[in-house]
């Protein structure tokens, strides 16, 4: 693989993440997931998430994940939900700097059902476009927005994808098949379907079947924080033919041997 990036889903008492390891392809694995307790016990809540993102920053970025031949490598891009508390989230972004970056995510499957709207070229204050999401510059924050509604699908269409295929997604292999148990409901608490309204035709929207659905959110912006970085599933000849031969055998371990490059 050649891009490793983090999605990380923030709440009151938790903090969700997902480490992505994707090919340029975006053919993508997830080699490690987890969560970060929030205690606010005598504390703030902004505080006790500023706490939580230092020490997932020193026990878990800094250090990286093992390669195959040796060494580790640290993720080129995090992307930190700053939805619920924007002021710790991007206070410690602005703090540790790269790789961290504040992320909002708009859409109907949002909270807020903020729609997203793509920018055009040359609008204020807008540094970088892409896929289904841009880069703002709000003060002295450079703050990633994405389409929540597309990335969260792209998550079930890659997921759909058969293993050899490009942009397909797969999960390590864990010892006890119930391990994954609670990740894999949260992936499906969330799905589109597509309606009847009258006045308004089929309209696609998303049905809630559980409120637990941190792993589906940083799931989503681990794949939005791959595209940035250069994995996109649509390919040229040439990279497909070099893409099809790096997949042969790279859906390998759970300790991440196998999955980069050399």
């Amino acid at each position: 693989a050649k891009h490793l990036t983090i999605g990380m889903d923030i709440g009151k008492r938790r903090g969700h993440w997902v480490a992505l390891a994707s090919m340029d392809d975006a053919t993508s694995f997830i080699i490690d997931y987890g969560v970060e307790d929030i205690d606010s016990t005598g504390a703030s809540v902004e505080n006790a998430i500023l706490g939580a993102l230092r020490e997932f920053d020193d026990n878990r970025v800094k250090p990286g994940w093992e390669k195959e031949e040796g060494g580790y490598i640290s993720p080129s891009i995090v992307l930190i939900d700053a939805g619920y508390v924007p002021q710790s989230v991007r206070g410690f972004c602005r703090e540790a700097g790269l790789p961290f970056r504040p992320s909002l995510g708009r859409g109907a499957s949002r909270h807020d059902a903020r729609k997203f709207t793509k920018p055009s070229r040359g609008a204020a204050n807008v540094v970088y476009i892409g896929n289904e999401l841009y880069v703002s510059q709000d003060g002295p924050d450079r703050i990633v927005e994405v389409n929540a509604d597309h990335w969260k699908e792209a998550v079930h269409n890659r997921i759909r994808t058969t293993i050899e295929s490009s942009g397909s997604m797969s999960l390590f292999k864990p010892d006890n098949r119930r391990v994954h148990f609670t990740f894999g409901k949260s992936i499906v608490s969330e799905r589109m379907k597509v309606v009847y309204k009258p006045g308004q035709g089929e309209v696609r929207e998303w049905e809630v079947t559980s409120r637990e659905n941190h792993y589906l959110d940083a799931t989503a912006l681990a794949c939005a924080a791959a595209s940035l970085a250069g994995a996109e599933v649509l390919e040229t000849k040439t990279q497909a033919r070099r893409n099809r031969k790096a997949r042969r055998g790279a859906h390998r371990r759970r300790d991440g041997r196998g999955w980069f490059d050399r």
